[in-house]
């Protein structure tokens, strides 16, 4: 088959189980130049024959299914290549992404669509799907050919969206073929420029006082049928509509106090407006809650303590003297009198004021 110059399918007769062979194989044929002399980009069979050992398909099954384990396992035989699987789209006769290879940065980037049939076994008189794999010479020109933009786009093969330049689609494929199906992106320390990773977000690293633990239980309501009559839920928007919903019918909750340990609860509920009564219930709590931290504790300082305080010249929780001054009455020290000033016993720093 033959397609605006976008689709070289090898010369058959009819559909092969190993064309996804010949379709890997005119890749190769096509980077050598073994074309014919005939204006369009097509294949002898015995021009092409050559090419047809070129990757190593050994135990893949012929005919091949799509699946991203099988494709995945030939590139790992052939860790030279990666595979793009496309199909059709007979509504709007264009390609979609069946399986983007995450190996981009290989040097042969091979992009393949599929044809899918539905054949009746003459063995077991049951039917099943088939496949037929084609090479597509220019994916680009392919998708958007039809548009009335002419510049030249480049492709990313996960989402199909398209970029002005190579640069932009490549910083991009960094966050889109992130781990696993998340689009992230995948930043490892740099020798001799960051050697070391660390987490630095200290506030976060001090606990709560206290931590509050609570689960509900739902019951669907489906639609109301009263009178014979189905009485649907409201839309979401189109065609959407709810055919049931979750209604809150009881609680269970319990404060946990991190520093003593101490429980609080826990305090079950069951019944009517279960929702409402939680957040009057947990408005009760944070009252409860901050009356015990305005309880002012008298801090507990040995004498190594304080020597250990006067002697320091760094911050205890990061080893580090690099902090932003964010209390308004040292705003216009110097570097050396807010190291004095830390030294006797004075605090610029209001996280550390509140420690």
């Amino acid at each position: 088959g033959f397609c605006k110059e976008g689709l070289v399918d090898p010369e058959t007769n009819a559909l092969s189980e190993k064309c996804l062979q010949g379709a890997l194989g005119c890749y190769f044929a096509d980077q050598d130049g073994i074309t014919d002399h005939l204006g369009r980009r097509i294949f002898r069979a015995k021009s092409l024959k050559k090419y047809l050992d070129v990757v190593k398909l050994d135990g893949i099954p012929m005919p091949t299914p799509i699946c991203p384990h099988i494709f995945g396992k030939i590139e790992e035989m052939n860790p030279d290549i990666s595979i793009n699987v496309w199909g059709w789209n007979e509504e709007t006769a264009t390609p979609k992404a069946e399986i983007a290879s995450k190996n981009f940065k290989r040097p042969h980037e091979i992009d393949l669509l599929a044809l899918t049939n539905i054949v009746k076994s003459e063995d077991t008189n049951k039917y099943g799907q088939k496949n037929h794999f084609l090479w597509i010479k220019n994916i680009d020109g392919l998708i958007y050919r039809d548009t009335a933009h002419k510049e030249k786009r480049h492709l990313c093969r996960r989402c199909t969206i398209s970029f002005p330049s190579k640069k932009s689609r490549d910083s991009h494929q960094e966050y889109c073929l992130g781990l696993g199906e998340a689009c992230q992106s995948v930043k490892l320390p740099v020798k001799g420029v960051n050697d070391f990773e660390q987490f630095k977000n200290y506030s976060r690293m001090i606990n709560s006082p206290c931590v509050i633990i609570a689960d509900f239980e739902a019951a669907n309501v489906r639609w109301d049928c009263s009178g014979g009559i189905m009485k649907p839920f409201k839309s979401y928007g189109g065609q959407m509509r709810k055919i049931s919903e979750q209604k809150a019918n009881s609680f269970c909750y319990l404060v946990h106090w991190i520093d003593t340990g101490d429980v609080w609860g826990p305090f079950l509920y069951r019944g009517e407006n279960a929702t409402q009564e939680f957040v009057r219930r947990i408005d009760q709590e944070l009252v409860s809650i901050n009356e015990v931290l305005a309880i002012k504790v008298d801090r507990i300082e040995t004498e190594e303590d304080k020597k250990k305080f006067a002697e320091a010249d760094t911050c205890w929780i990061c080893k580090g003297d690099d902090h932003p001054i964010t209390s308004q009455h040292f705003k216009d020290f110097t570097p050396g009198q807010i190291s004095l000033a830390t030294r006797k016993g004075m605090y610029p720093y209001n996280y550390i004021d509140s420690l």
